[in-house]
C-alpha cells in the first residue's frame, strides 16, 4: 500500500547514500514494486464514500452548532432589551463569514505554494486538526468548553450593550462565528490532505454542499415553524464519530511527517495498513493514536467513576 511505498522511498535515499551499486538496483526494484501495490491503494472505490461521510458529518455538526451561535447571540439582544441592535451583531457574523472564507483561501495558497513542503504541511495540519476534533469531540470536555464560550460570549454582549458600542457588538458576534469557522476550515484541510486516489477531492466537496443543502432546510424549519431539534442526540453521536476522525488524521499526520523527514519511520511488515483510518504499521503512528485512546478511557473513567466518587464523599 502507500504506506509501503512510502517506506521503500526512504529506504531508497538511504541506499543512495550508503550502499553500493547491487543494493541500490535491489532497492530500486523494491520502490518500483511497492508503487504498483500503492497504485491498487490509492485507487480504491471506498475512499471516496468514506470522505463523502466524513465532509458531511463536518458540515452538519459545525454548520448547526454556528446557526446555534447565531440564535443565541440574537437572543442575548432581544432579553437585554435591544432587539434592535441585532443589524450590528449581523455585521459581525457576515464578516466572520468572510473572514473563515479568506482563511480557506489562504490555506489552499499556502499548500499550493509550498509543493516541495506539502508533505510536512498536510502532517502539520492533520496533528492540529486532530487535537482539536479531540478537543471537541468528547461530550464532557465540549459540554464545558461550550458552557464557558457562552458565558463569555454573554458577558461580552452585556458589557458592549452597556457601553453603547455598536462596533463592540459586531467584535462580539465576530469573534464568536469565527471560531467555529476557522474550526471548520481547519477540518476542511485536514480532510483534503489526507483524501487519496480519483474522486477525493469531488467526494469532500460533495459532502459539503449536501451538508450545507441541508443546513438551509434546519435553518428554515427552525425559523419557519420553531422546530426543535434532539441537540443531545446529535451532538453525542457526532461527538463519537468525530473522535474517530481525529484518530483517523493524527496517524495520517504522523505518516505524512515521516514521509517528509521530520519523524522517524520504522515500518514493521507484519503489522496491518489501513489508511483511511490513519492505521499504519509503524510505531511511531500506533503511539500516538494509542495516547488518543488512553485520554477517552481517561476522560471516561473521570466521568462516570472518579468524579461521582468525589461528589458522593463531598
Amino acid at each position: 500500500g502507500a504506506a509501503a511505498a512510502e517506506q521503500a522511498f526512504r529506504d531508497f535515499r538511504v541506499t543512495l547514500a550508503t550502499g553500493s551499486a547491487p543494493e541500490v538496483e535491489a532497492a530500486r526494484r523494491v520502490v518500483e514494486a511497492s508503487l504498483a501495490g500503492a497504485k491498487e491503494t490509492l485507487t480504491a472505490p471506498s475512499d471516496s464514500g468514506m470522505l463523502f461521510g466524513q465532509s458531511l458529518l463536518i458540515m452538519l455538526r459545525e454548520g448547526l452548532e454556528a446557526i446555534l451561535i447565531v440564535g443565541a447571540l440574537m437572543a442575548f439582544a432581544v432579553k437585554a432589551g435591544a432587539p434592535e441592535r441585532k443589524r450590528d451583531m449581523l455585521w459581525g457574523v457576515l464578516a466572520a463569514l468572510g473572514a473563515s472564507l479568506v482563511t480557506a483561501g489562504l490555506l489552499v495558497t499556502l499548500f499550493r505554494e509550498s509543493a516541495t513542503h506539502r508533505e510536512a504541511l498536510e502532517g502539520v495540519v492533520m496533528i492540529v486538526a486532530a487535537g482539536v476534533l479531540f478537543s471537541v469531540s468528547y461530550w464532557l470536555i465540549s459540554k464545558i468548553e461550550a458552557g464557558k464560550w457562552q458565558a463569555f460570549v454573554g458577558g461580552q454582549i452585556k458589557r458592549a450593550l452597556s457601553s453603547g458600542g455598536r462596533v463592540a457588538l459586531a467584535v462580539v458576534a465576530f469573534l464568536a462565528v469565527y471560531r467555529e469557522g476557522f474550526e471548520t476550515v481547519l477540518f476542511y484541510a485536514a480532510l483534503f490532505a489526507s483524501g487519496q486516489g480519483p474522486g477525493s477531492a469531488a467526494a469532500v466537496t460533495g459532502g459539503i454542499l449536501m451538508g450545507f443543502g441541508v443546513l438551509c432546510v434546519v435553518y428554515y424549519a427552525i425559523q419557519r415553524w420553531g422546530v426543535r431539534l434532539p441537540l443531545k442526540p446529535f451532538f453525542g453521536v457526532t461527538s463519537a464519530l468525530l473522535y474517530l476522525m481525529a484518530f483517523s488524521f493524527a496517524g495520517q499526520g504522523i505518516a505524512e511527517l515521516q514521509a517528509a523527514g521530520m519523524v522517524p519511520a520504522t515500518y514493521v511488515r507484519w503489522a496491518p495498513s489501513v489508511p483511511i483510518l490513519g492505521i499504519f504499521p509503524t510505531p511511531q503512528t500506533v503511539a500516538i493514536q494509542a495516547a488518543l485512546a488512553l485520554a477517552v478511557v481517561g476522560a471516561l473513567a473521570w466521568v462516570f467513576w472518579l468524579e461521582p466518587r468525589a461528589a458522593r464523599k463531598a
